[in-house]
């Protein structure tokens, strides 16, 4: 086989990857042009820190290992915990790490992976810098350690897995949750030492449910199938955080009632997410029939629906609950959870935007309850922006605003006219909570060029049929790690070529309707469009040409 001689961006775009310098290993004229980092570079080959067996003697880079003062530290880890945990994961006690970054005793690959996550929230520049470094390292030596079979060594993949998630990496995302999986299965099967404390044994528990979320959410992206089997699930669930965080070191028994946390029903609540992702796909790729389908929707309807009703009343949603989580530090925790009930039931419910989906009569029920929950996810993220100490700042629920979005898209484009100016300003506070992510996590990017790619097929497409759920619509709403791909829509004009012209005038029909949303990116370049404006008025487009 011959060795591949044009970079990334150049096969992508299907261009000639030429150099004017003429010199092998400089970054291309393309990504030059770009400001990319050219893969083809010899500058960005990544030099190889670790033979197959161990060095006996420090190598250079060992000796040059990051140390982060203790005051840094302790800054990054809170910014961690007040913004991050209990959100997309639960690994930690906070007292108890705090107490280890003060007096060293923390593990230094699971420190450097806290501190690149805590980073990007940091006022300071030069801190905000060094996240690759911190990432770095804490990967190099946690693969240096990675036959010591540890809690730490299984945060720090979780940890790193995230980091590979927001750097637009899902391959070794996966790779490091799978790693993550391993270690602690062998640690549960007696290789090492049982937990002695309580908090040690819920910390266990936090991080194994922890990786089946991740596990269920990162094998989805890719297409995948997860790791963990639910016949797995011999563990108990997250007890009530604010019990978890006033135990103290040294408890062995719990003195109160044992009660559920929010994890716990954020667990009981993920367990649905793999039968709705299951039927999607079986309903595009598999032989499954239209009973099939109708019965399954109606059994995971009512689950969902039996979920809501069925947590305990201080966990509902209303503003009273919301505020008693906010004071007990929790508010953040509160909002991911029903950011989450309202994105399964979306997904649940999308193949049913497309009229001819269903002769059911619960057809436009399951219509109705869509939308719904696409503007309860809206409402929510507003909620949570407008308040303080209750932010949910993770990539996933960008992914999950650009589901809401979807739909909200169908109610601008095809509902009647009361519906058009709610849709558009929750689809404008969509668009502001995902432009903020975007502030901290380089992969929210992509997240807008795939809206936007989506809106535009919608404007080419002359009848209801753009939300049919086909293997690109899969890939849009799940499979959320994988590129999109060319879909198929029927032009809006029989024979209509679709070119920069014709597609403005149907974009200029839909704007003076109020029927359209441009998003205002500013500076952001995507690869195939500039859009701004989220006021409805009308757009100026400025289309790459080939």
């Amino acid at each position: 086989m011959k060795p591949t001689k044009a970079c990334h961006e150049c096969r992508r775009s299907k261009r000639k990857c030429t150099r004017r310098s003429g010199r092998v290993g400089d970054s291309c004229d393309q990504c030059q042009a770009k400001n990319l980092k050219c893969t083809a570079s010899l500058a960005n080959v990544p030099s190889r820190t670790h033979a197959l067996l161990p060095n006996s003697s420090p190598t250079q880079h060992q000796e040059r290992s990051i140390d982060v003062p203790v005051d840094v530290a302790a800054r990054l880890v809170d910014y961690y915990l007040t913004k991050l945990h209990n959100r997309p994961h639960s690994l930690f006690h906070p007292a108890t790490l705090k107490k280890q970054v003060q007096d060293g005793s923390i593990n230094k690959a699971l420190l450097l992976s806290i501190c690149g996550m805590g980073a990007r929230f940091d006022q300071d520049d030069e801190i905000r810098s060094l996240e690759n470094s911190y990432n770095n390292e804490s990967k190099r030596l946690l693969l240096a350690d990675l036959e010591n079979i540890c809690i730490e060594n299984v945060q720090t993949c979780v940890l790193i897995a995230n980091l590979y998630a927001a750097h637009l990496n899902p391959s070794s995302e996966a790779l490091f949750f799978r790693i993550g999986v391993n270690l602690l299965q062998i640690m549960e099967a007696g290789t090492s030492s049982a937990a002695r404390t309580l908090i040690d044994r819920e910390i266990r528990i936090r991080t194994w449910w922890t990786l089946y979320m991740a596990d269920r959410w990162s094998s989805s992206s890719l297409g995948l199938a997860p790791q963990i089997r639910d016949t797995d699930l011999a563990v108990d669930l997250p007890m009530h955080e604010p019990i978890f965080e006033s135990l103290s070191p040294d408890e062995t028994k719990l003195n109160i009632p044992w009660q559920p946390g929010l994890w716990a029903h954020k667990i009981s609540l993920v367990r649905l997410f793999g039968p709705i992702k299951d039927l999607n796909h079986r309903s595009v790729y598999g032989n499954i029939d239209h009973d099939e389908i109708e019965s399954t929707v109606a059994s995971l309807s009512k689950l969902l629906d039996d979920w809501e009703w069925t947590i305990p009343p201080n966990v509902r949603l209303s503003t009273e609950n919301l505020e008693r989580y906010i004071e007990v530090g929790h508010g953040g925790a509160f909002i991911a959870l029903h950011l989450g009930y309202h994105h399964y039931a979306t997904l649940l419910y999308f193949r049913f935007l497309e009229p001819a989906a269903s002769s059911s009569p619960l057809a436009a029920i399951y219509r109705a309850k869509c939308k719904f929950h696409a503007s309860s996810y809206s409402d929510l993220i507003k909620l949570s922006r407008q308040k303080g100490n209750c932010e949910v700042v993770y990539p996933t629920v960008g992914h999950m605003a650009v589901v809401s979005s979807s739909v909200l898209l169908h109610t601008l484009l095809f509902s009647v006219d009361k519906d058009v100016q709610p849709a558009r300003d929750a689809l404008k506070s969509n668009f502001e909570a995902i432009l903020e992510l975007r502030r901290y996590w380089p992969n929210t990017e992509s997240m807008i060029h795939r809206l936007v790619t989506f809106q535009n097929y919608c404007l080419l497409s002359n009848d209801y049929r753009t939300h049919t759920l086909d293997g690109w619509m899969l890939r849009f709403l799940i499979q959320y790690s994988l590129p999109l791909g060319a879909k198929e829509v029927a032009p809006v004009t029989s024979g209509m070529d679709l070119d920069m012209d014709n597609f403005s005038a149907r974009t200029q029909a839909v704007t003076e309707q109020g029927r359209y949303t441009a998003f205002d990116i500013e500076d952001l370049m995507l690869d195939d469009i500039d859009m701004y404006h989220v006021d409805g008025s009308a757009p100026n487009y400025e289309m790459k040409k080939s």
